[in-house]
């Protein structure tokens, strides 16, 4: 459990930046 609440975070970070690079890449196209 305490692995699972110190990589939620980790993983709400990486979902930010994955949605910055998709709408970048969307608008470039």
């Amino acid at each position: 459990m305490k692995d699972e609440k110190a990589i939620s975070p980790v993983v709400g970070i990486m979902l930010m930046i994955a949605i910055t690079i998709v709408l970048g890449v969307t608008l470039i196209f």
